[in-house]
């Protein structure tokens, strides 16, 4: 707790110094930044970076072959995944509390949780509907969500969550928090729903609506091909060399990236 707290103070003030620090390392080039997520490019501005300097950039992940015949399905229940470290920051205390009360509603959800840390068993024991499933290795992680209908993400903070990257490629749709950088894929395609952080009345209303409303998750599992190569590597790649065209050049306009301009 006390190394965590002393890490935010330490950015606080070591962010603030980097803009001046950086102009100084450049000898008068004008830098370009490039910002994963819409969180990080909030942040730097606050910091004193001009709007000018920074791009919207993410991360990005191939799309793999997975087993089709994967699906979890029970009949009449929305099938849910957990996926991420075992830790306060990720609000898996969040997931389970919204969970308990929809299913409390007779709208029955089953949650899986996969992650490494401490797990409190009997806090997952205690909701119906959840179980801890484990860990599972990186690379077969987009198998492993391929199998849901819906990937839950309640983080607290998170500068980005590489697991909506790989949900949203195998069509699984995305329900996060508002405190997720990767929540501008969601936005952006429609590929889901956002909740306010920490806010776990918000999070049961979008679960029960989900649970209620089949034709909604229909709609925001096809918007999942909104997103098809607009987020591998070599879309990043292709966005980057164009940002810096314009950028050191002078070439074109200024690029938006392709995972924003979805109309």
């Amino acid at each position: 707790w006390l190394g965590s707290v002393l890490k935010v103070l330490t950015r606080k003030v070591a962010y603030r110094a980097l803009w001046p620090l950086l102009q100084i390392a450049a000898r008068g080039e004008l830098l370009c930044v490039l910002a994963v997520s819409p969180l990080a490019e909030d942040q730097l501005r606050r910091v004193g970076f001009p709007k000018q300097v920074i791009y919207p950039y993410a991360y990005f992940v191939e799309k793999k072959v997975v087993d089709a015949n994967s699906k979890n399905t029970e009949e009449g229940a929305l099938q849910v995944v957990f996926s991420g470290s075992l830790i306060k920051r990720k609000g898996l205390d969040v997931a389970l509390a919204a969970v308990r009360q929809v299913n409390r509603a007779k709208l029955p959800v089953r949650l899986d949780v996969y992650g490494a840390g401490v797990v409190d068993q009997q806090a997952i024991e205690r909701t119906a509907g959840a179980r801890y499933c484990g860990i599972y290795p990186q690379f077969e992680a987009q198998q492993v969500l391929s199998g849901y209908q819906l990937l839950l993400v309640p983080s607290r903070h998170e500068g980005w969550g590489l697991v909506v990257n790989e949900a949203l490629m195998q069509g699984v749709p995305v329900v996060a928090s508002d405190r997720v950088g990767a929540g501008c894929l969601i936005e952006s395609s429609g590929a889901g729903m956002i909740f306010k952080s920490e806010m776990v009345d918000d999070l049961v209303k979008v679960l029960e609506k989900l649970a209620k409303d089949s034709f909604e998750l229909v709609r925001i599992t096809k918007a999942c091909k909104e997103l098809d190569g607009k987020i591998t590597p070599t879309a990043g790649a292709e966005y980057m060399m164009r940002v810096f065209e314009y950028h050191f050049s002078h070439l074109g306009e200024r690029p938006i990236p392709g995972w924003l301009n979805l109309s």
